[in-house]
């Protein structure tokens, strides 16, 4: 830990940003932070309005720097909204399932179900999450026919439509990942999407403006904490 500490002391001298990590419904919200303070274990910052509704709302942020030798999470203790302060400790080293995460998808505002064809196969699932090169797919597939159908790197298609359109898009892809979600029969699958351009402009587009969407909401999240006077601090 005072090695660390140490580190953060470096970056403060040298008057680096730390790059704050957070998401919300799938956005990746990841803004600079100045060191305001670092004593005892503990790390004070001043941070975006976005990074400190998300920081209220997570409890949570992670923070990387080029001095830094992982990407790191830490817990936050204490923050103050409108002063866009917060208070970090507990560093531990992050999963390196975070560096996916650092990526323009989105959740979509509305359930969207997807019909998966592999073959003479078809099941049905719901998007997690979409960005311009992949969705993630919840499937209970399993469950219904006690199996999936494809394995990792299978060739599939996945119909579906997107939000606010009446079309049924197609779309060739490749499976990236199965994950199993533990003690149940639900899976979460990774997609890779071989759109064509026609195909993957309207997917970018869709994905622009859920991201438009959702900052906006995150910003009124924060407007909304800025006038209650129980969500300004904690401590």
């Amino acid at each position: 830990m005072d090695d660390l500490m140490d580190l953060f002391s470096q970056i403060s001298a040298k008057q680096q940003p730390l790059r704050l990590i957070n998401t919300y419904k799938g956005l990746t919200i990841s803004y600079d932070a100045q060191i305001i303070d670092n004593s005892q274990g503990f790390v004070t910052l001043r941070v975006n309005e976005l990074q400190a509704a998300c920081i209220a709302l997570d409890s949570k942020t992670y923070i990387q720097n080029d001095l830094l030798p992982h990407i790191y999470k830490a817990h936050v203790v204490a923050f103050d909204i409108i002063k866009k302060e917060t208070v970090l400790t507990e560093f531990t080293i992050a999963d390196q399932s975070i560096r996916k995460r650092i990526s323009n998808r989105v959740q979509p505002k509305v359930p969207v179900e997807v019909d998966i064809c592999c073959g003479e196969h078809h099941i049905t699932g719901k998007i997690a999450d979409i960005s311009s090169k992949g969705l993630g797919i919840f499937t209970f597939a399993a469950y219904i026919y006690g199996e999936l159908p494809f394995t990792k790197n299978s060739n599939i298609s996945i119909d579906m439509k997107l939000p606010g359109t009446e079309n049924v898009v197609r779309l060739p892809g490749k499976v990236t990942n199965i994950v199993k979600q533990q003690g149940t029969l639900l899976h979460r699958l990774g997609i890779r999407v071989l759109t064509s351009r026609q195909d993957g402009s309207q997917l970018s587009a869709y994905v622009t403006k859920r991201q438009n969407e959702i900052t906006r909401e995150l910003k009124a999240i924060y407007e909304a904490m800025c006038q209650d006077p129980q969500s300004r601090f904690r401590s």
